[in-house]
């Protein structure tokens, strides 16, 4: 909050925080961060870096399939395959809406979203959403 407070318009600073909250398995604050930085953001004209589209919304889809707010977790993954992203981003959207379908009982939703993200993060020789993937295609997802 404080590199926020003195980098206001930085967008990644926003992204990074939201991203940290993430990975500290701290799913609400890091919906609210990446919310309150795509809504922040989502007319800033400067320049992105690549795919940077895309990651906000992979970003805080991957926080709420964790929340189990499933529509708006479908909804921004959704999204974000119709944006300019990376493609481990994309593989890594594929997981998570692999994750959504298994917890709404649809084995076969999961397992074509895991095959789509197998597909890609074989391309881009994505070894953990690989590994990911081929387990959760087999096992599913319990939340």
């Amino acid at each position: 909050r404080a590199l926020q407070s003195s980098h206001p318009r930085n967008r990644l600073v926003w992204l990074e925080g939201g991203s940290t909250l993430l990975r500290a398995g701290r799913f609400a604050e890091a919906d609210a961060m990446l919310t309150e930085g795509i809504n922040k953001f989502g007319s800033d004209t400067r320049h992105r870096m690549a795919g940077e589209p895309g990651l906000w919304y992979y970003k805080r889809g991957a926080a709420r399939v964790r929340l189990k707010k499933h529509a708006e977790a479908q909804a921004d993954l959704r999204l974000g395959l119709t944006l300019e992203a990376r493609q481990w981003v994309k593989a890594r959207m594929h997981l998570e809406l692999g994750k959504l379908a298994d917890l709404a009982g649809d084995r076969g939703g999961a397992r074509a979203a895991y095959d789509n993200a197998i597909r890609i993060a074989t391309a881009s020789q994505d070894t953990a959403v690989l590994e990911e993937a081929n387990r959760l295609k087999g096992a599913g997802y319990k939340g």
